[in-house]
């Protein structure tokens, strides 16, 4: 009788095997991550100052963890006098503590540096519909005339996110750009005459001085020039 049922057993198992094949693991999809620049204001005279924000979004179900990528900036962008560096990504390895952002070198970020760099960062999971997401914001500035285009690669981005138990490589695929326009203020000029311009000795003349803006763009403040005149003037 036992012999009989080993042997049923058997039978089922085999049976089982052939119509259900190998048990295997099922993962949720996951999605490339985003990233998104900008600047405000996107023009500025030449020496201003602009905020530049890179935000990443995560499309994805967890959050990503140990998020990095580094910003290079086009000629002619640098960091502002006043840096005034911001972040909303906090630290994978420390949440209750914000993430490194430093320069490429990993040094601080200082007036003059040409890259920014985020490091070891956590980007929330995605709630509903809404990507999660965390920025970084850097004043930049530039005195290089012209559009200036900042760009992150595709593929610049690092950082995991858990598929199931199995923890996989998330980037982003597409590139993210924003312009800058930095625009050359055109000096003014002044102008002056006399009317009339001839008179006899005691009488009397007008002296017109002009002030000529010559900037479309930019208008002029807290305006002072001084006219030494001549003896006997």
């Amino acid at each position: 009788m036992l012999k009989s049922l080993r042997y049923i057993f058997l039978a089922l198992a085999v049976v089982g095997s052939l119509f259900l094949g190998p048990v295997s693991t099922v993962h949720a999809l996951t999605y490339p991550a985003e990233i998104n620049k900008s600047f405000t204001p996107i023009s500025i005279s030449s020496g201003g100052t602009s905020i530049l924000r890179v935000t990443v979004y995560n499309p994805n179900t967890n959050a990503l963890t140990n998020a990095s990528w580094t910003d290079n900036f086009p000629a002619g962008i640098t960091v502002a006098n006043t840096p005034n560096v911001t972040t909303t990504c906090m630290d994978t390895v420390t949440p209750a503590n914000f993430a490194a952002v430093t320069d490429s070198s990993d040094g601080t970020v200082d007036p003059g540096d040409t890259s920014i760099k985020l490091s070891g960062a956590t980007v929330p999971a995605q709630v509903g519909s809404n990507p999660g997401s965390c920025y970084v914001e850097v004043t930049v500035t530039s005195t290089t005339p012209g559009n200036l285009i900042n760009t992150i690669p595709a593929n610049a981005l690092t950082s995991k996110t858990l598929d199931g138990s199995l923890s996989v490589d998330i980037t982003n695929t597409t590139p993210a750009s924003a312009t800058l326009n930095v625009i050359t203020v055109q000096p003014p000029s002044l102008s002056k005459g006399f009317a009339p311009n001839t008179i006899y000795v005691g009488e009397l003349s007008t002296l017109t001085i002009t002030i000529h803006n010559n900037d479309i763009n930019t208008s002029l403040t807290s305006t002072t020039f001084r006219d030494a005149l001549p003896t006997d003037v």
